[in-house]
This record gives C-alpha cells, sequence and structure tokens, in this order.
C-alpha cells in the first residue's frame, strides 16, 4: 500500500498537500484468495486528491472512510478484477516531514466525517413548541370553563 503526497501552489503562506495517489499492489494465490486459478501480481490506484491540510500540519480523520480503487490503465490484465477497497479509520498523515519523530505535532486538519453537528439548538426548539403546546392546551381549558359558569340557563 503507497500513499502519494502532492504539494499545492498557493501564494503567501507555507502551501498546503494533498493525498493524491493511494496504489495497491498485492498477488493472488490460492492461500491468500481461495478457489483462485492463477497467480498473478494485480496493481490498484485511485489518483484524485482525497484530501488536503496545510503543510506543518497534519491530516486526521477518526471515522472509517472507504476508498475504491480501479485497475491502473497501462497495465494488461489477465480476465476481470475484483473490485478493491482500501477502508482507514484513525487516519493520521503528514507529508514532507522534516523529523523522524513518530508524533504528531501542529496543527490537525480533520476531516468532514468527525465534524458532529450541534444538536442543541434543535432540542431547545423542540423544547419551546412543546411548553408553547402546553400553554395553548391550559389557556383553552380555563377559558372555555369560565365562559360555561357566565350563564344561566332560563
Amino acid at each position: 500500500l503507497e500513499f502519494k503526497f502532492k504539494r499545492l501552489p498557493s501564494e503567501g503562506d507555507g502551501g498546503h498537500f494533498s493525498l493524491d495517489t493511494v496504489s495497491f499492489n498485492y498477488t493472488v494465490t490460492d492461500s491468500l484468495f481461495p478457489e483462485t486459478n492463477e497467480t498473478v501480481t494485480r496493481f490498484t490506484i485511485i489518483q484524485q486528491p482525497q484530501f488536503s491540510a496545510p503543510i506543518g500540519s497534519f491530516f486526521q480523520c477518526m471515522s472509517k472512510q472507504t476508498w475504491k480503487l480501479s485497475d491502473v490503465p497501462d497495465l494488461p490484465t489477465n480476465g476481470s478484477q475484483p473490485d478493491v477497497f482500501v477502508s482507514t479509520s484513525n487516519l493520521k498523515a503528514e507529508a514532507f516531514r522534516a523529523s523522524a519523530d513518530q508524533n504528531f505535532v501542529g496543527q490537525k486538519s480533520e476531516c468532514s466525517a468527525d465534524f458532529v453537528p450541534n444538536k442543541v439548538v434543535p432540542i431547545v426548539i423542540g423544547v419551546a413548541l412543546a411548553v408553547m403546546i402546553v400553554i395553548a392546551l391550559v389557556t383553552f381549558i380555563v377559558g372555555s370553563r369560565r365562559r360555561q359558569s357566565g350563564y344561566q340557563e332560563i
């Protein structure tokens, strides 16, 4: 499994990097893939930016992400290749790193899947609507009893 990063041009700041290519080379054998009739090396690749972050920071995605890889167009294949997916979770990546330290330091850029929407506003609106309905019902019941007591039968 190989990740290739690309430096994105930008003016002023230090720039950004993106995960540009994910390639996966694997060998199909009967011991790894039962019921196969061939022993062949397969190459799959995805060539489109997956995320970007400022240089000097790192990218983090705690959520599960799945990428579908496709055949390498320049290589001939014997028959049809199965779909290949790469799944990641708790992913941290930093490109163009100058340190050999394994700890990620600096500012982190998080993926959109990790952001949890704020649920306070819908809850407050729901409670306010429920209170208004209760007030309307109480007002209706009290008002209808007062009207009945005001009239006498002849």
